[in-house]
C-alpha cells in the first residue's frame, strides 16, 4: 500500500495524507498497554499464508495476515510496507464488501475515541462523539494490481492495538494507543476479494500522518523498543514478523544492506542499476533516471514499469535454451519446463544482486509466463517496480526504520516446517471471538447510536413544552378555563420561536422570488398577487442550519412535531460534516492512489 504526503483539505488545517497530528491529550491510558519484564527480542507475530483464486483469471494469488485485537475486537490484520495507515471496516459500514467480513465495533471498545484529522477530540471532553456531531470523513482511492481499483470512505479514531506475540518462547500481548480510519464504505473491488479484514500500513514516517500513525514509532514510545527495525519471512503456508528486530534463525546468509532511496517519500525503495534476465541485460534502468524498486509486502505479482512491461516479460516467457535442468523445486506441474526458463536479476546499490528463480515468479500455467503485469502510474513513478512475495519468499528482510535502510538475506528454506506452525497459530487465533461482528452479522439496532442526538431532541422538548405545560398548570389551578382558548397559542408559539432562534439553527431570511415553501406549498409569486398583499402583513422566511427555506410561521409548527428539516431530514441541531481532499498516489494492495478531490461539505 503506498500513500502520498501534505495535502490541504477543509478550513485551515494541512495535514499528511489522512489525519493530523494528535496532541498528548489523545496518548491515552498507560495502564492500557501492556507492560512486561521480559527482555527477549524480537516480538514474534506469527502469519498465515491464503491462496486465492480470481474468478475472472487463471492465475492465483496469495495473501499474508495475522490476528489483531483491536478495542476487543479480533481481526485479520494484513502488514502492508507500502503505506502508513491502519484501516479497518466499521461496524456501520452497509457496504457488502464491509458486511462479508469481520467489522470493527468502536461503540463496544471502553478506549476507542473520535478523532478529527487535526488530532481534535470530535467533541471536547466527550470519548465517543454522537452521529449529530460535525466531523471530519476521509475518502481515498484504491488500486490493486489483482483485484482492480476502488475506493474507501470512513471516519478517524484512535484505540489500543494488541497482537498475541511469541517473546523469548513465551505468549504475550503487546499493545500500542494509536490512530486510524475506521471505513464506513468501502467499493467491491478491491475489498471483496481480499481475506482479511483490515490492513496495517508499515511505511516510513513521512507516509504517515504523524507519529501517532505510524505503528512502528508508536509501539516503540510506548514498548521501548530496542529498535525500530521489523522483519518480513514469507513460506508457502505461513510467515512470520519479525519486531522490535529480526530473527537470526530464518537467515541462511549474512545480512547486506543497501540504503532507503529517497526516504522523504515515505516508500521502503531501493535503486536498481540494471535489469538482467538469464544473462541478458534489459535496457529501460541504465539512464540517469534509472530505476527504483518499492517493496510492497502487499503485492503477490510482480510489479513492472509500462514502459519495460513488454520487453521485460516477454524475455521471462521464453526459455532458456543454454540452460540445463537446474532441479528447481517448483510447486507447478510443469517442473522441467520452469527448469528451463531464466532466472531474474536485480542489481541494486553497493554491489548486491536479488535472483528471483523461475520457481517463484511462473505461474505453474506451463512454460515461462510470469507473474508480473505493468503498472500504470503517473509520471513521477517512472521506473518503479513493485517488489513483494515474488522477490520476500526468497530473501528474508529486514526494515530499519531509524537508519534509513534495509537488509536482504537468503531464507532458510527448511524452515518452511516452523512457519507452517505459525499459520496454525493464527488459526486457532482466528476461533476467538471477541466484540467484532461477523460476516453477515447485522450490528444492533443502537449500534450506530446517536447518543448526543437523542439527548439533544429530548432537551429540545423538554424546553419547548415545559412553559406550555407550566401555563396550562396554572390556568387549570386558577380556574381561567376562559381564558386558555384565548391566551394559550401565543404562549405556546412564543415558546416555539424563541428556543430555535436562541440555539441559532434558525435565522430570519429577506424573501427571494422563486421561494417556495414545501410546507404550506405557497410561494413567493403567490405572496405578490395575493388580494390581501397590500392590507396584510406578508409571512417571514426564515433559514435552517441546512440551508433550506421555509415560511417561518410554517416552519415553527413543524419543528414543534419533528426536529428535523422536512426536505433533506437534517436534525436540527446537527452541522454538516467537513470533509477531508485528498490527491494521493497509487500503487498495490490497498493503496491509496492520486484521485481528483472529493466533494466537501462546510459547516
Amino acid at each position: 500500500m503506498v500513500e502520498g504526503r501534505c495535502f490541504a483539505w477543509t478550513t485551515t488545517t494541512v495535514f499528511a495524507v489522512m489525519g493530523g497530528c494528535l496532541g498528548s491529550q489523545q496518548d491515552g491510558p498507560k495502564s492500557a498497554v501492556v507492560k512486561d519484564a521480559i527482555s527477549g527480542w524480537p516480538l514474534l507475530v506469527p502469519l498465515q499464508r491464503v491462496m486465492i483464486r480470481s474468478p475472472t483469471s487463471t492465475t492465483a494469488w496469495s495473501s499474508y495476515y495475522g490476528m489483531a485485537d483491536i478495542g476487543g475486537s479480533k481481526l485479520r490484520i494484513s502488514f502492508d510496507t507500502a503505506s502508513g495507515l491502519m484501516v479497518l471496516p466499521m461496524a456501520k459500514c452497509s457496504s457488502l464488501a464491509c458486511i462479508e467480513r469481520r467489522r470493527y465495533r468502536p461503540r463496544a471498545s471502553p478506549t476507542a475515541i473520535d478523532i478529527n484529522a487535526d488530532g481534535s477530540f470530535v467533541q471536547p471532553g466527550r470519548r465517543q462523539a454522537s452521529s449529530s456531531a460535525h466531523r471530519d470523513t476521509i475518502t481515498v482511492g484504491t488500486t490493486n494490481l489483482d483485484l482492480g481499483d476502488g475506493h474507501v470512505v470512513g471516519q478517524l479514531l484512535q484505540d489500543i492495538v494488541c497482537f498475541l506475540v511469541s517473546r523469548a518462547g513465551k505468549h504475550e500481548n503487546v499493545c500500542t494507543f494509536m490512530a486510524m480510519l475506521a471505513a464506513t464504505e468501502m467499493t467491491e473491488a478491491p475489498f471483496r476479494g481480499m481475506p482479511n479484514d483490515g490492513i496495517l500500513g508499515l511505511g516510513l514516517s513521512n507516509l504517515s500522518i504523524s507519529g501517532v500513525f505510524n505503528f512502528i514509532l508508536k509501539s516503540q514510545e510506548h514498548e521501548r523498543w530496542p529498535s525500530q527495525q521489523f522483519a518480513f519471512s514469507f513460506g508457502s503456508m505461513g510467515g512470520e514478523l519479525a519486531l522490535g528486530g529480526h530473527n537470526p534463525v530464518r537467515l541462511a546468509s549474512p545480512l547486506a544492506w543497501v540504503p532507503v532511496l529517497r526516504p522523504e517519500e515515505g516508500f521502503w525503495q531501493v535503486r536498481i542499476h540494471a535489469v538482467r534476465v538469464g544473462n541478458r541485460t534489459v535496457d529501460g534502468c541504465m539512464g540517469s533516471a534509472g530505476c527504483r524498486g518499492i517493496i510492497d509486502t502487499c503485492a503477490s505479482s510482480l510489479g513492472v514499469p509500462a514502459l519495460m512491461a513488454d520487453t521485460l516479460l516477454a524475455a521471462l516467457s521464453i526459455p532458456d535454451q543454454f540452460a540445463s535442468a537446474r532441479g528447481i523445486a517448483d510447486h507447478s506441474d510443469n517442473v522441467a519446463d520452469v527448469g528451463r526458463c531464466p532466472d531474474l536479476h536485480l542489481d541494486l546499490d553497493d554491489g548486491l544482486t536479488l535472483t528471483v528463480r523461475a520457481s517463484e515468479y511462473a505461474t505453474g500455467l506451463g512454460g515461462c509466463v510470469p507473474r508480473a503485469a505493468a503498472l500504470q502510474l503517473p509520471s513521477e513513478f517512472a521506473g518503479v517496480f513493485l517488489l513483494g512475495e515474488v522477490v520476500l519468499q526468497q530473501y528474508y528482510s529486514v526494515f530499519d526504520m531509524e537508519s534509513s535502510r534495509i537488509g536482504f538475506g537468503l531464507a532458510v528454506t527448511e524452515a518452511d516446517g516452523g512457519l507452517a506452525a505459525e499459520a496454525a497459530e493464527v488459526q486457532q487465533q482466528e476461533e476467538l471471538k471477541g466484540t467484532e461482528l461477523s460476516p453477515g452479522e447485522l450490528p444492533a439496532a443502537e449500534e450506530p447510536a446517536p447518543l448526543l442526538e437523542e439527548r439533544s431532541l429530548f432537551w429540545f422538548l423538554l424546553q419547548s413544552l415545559a412553559p406550555q405545560l407550566a401555563l396550562l398548570l396554572l390556568l387549570s389551578t386558577t380556574g381561567g378555563t376562559c381564558i386558555i382558548s384565548s391566551r394559550l397559542s401565543p404562549f405556546m408559539r412564543l415558546s416555539t420561536v424563541l428556543l430555535p432562534k436562541f440555539l441559532g439553527t434558525v435565522k430570519r431570511v429577506p424573501p427571494v422570488d422563486g421561494d417556495e415553501c414545501v410546507i404550506c406549498l405557497s410561494g413567493r409569486e403567490e405572496e405578490h398577487h395575493s388580494d390581501l398583499a397590500a392590507a396584510t402583513i406578508q409571512p417571514q422566511w426564515c433559514r435552517l442550519s441546512c440551508g433550506h427555506r421555509f415560511h417561518e410561521a410554517c416552519v415553527f409548527e413543524w419543528l414543534l412535531k419533528v426536529p428535523r428539516c422536512p426536505v433533506c431530514r437534517c436534525h436540527l441541531l446537527a452541522r454538516p460534516e467537513r470533509v477531508a481532499l485528498h490527491t494521493l498516489p497509487p500503487l498495490s494492495c490497498c493503496r491509496l492512489r492520486r484521485a481528483s478531490p472529493v466533494s466537501s461539505a462546510g459547516r
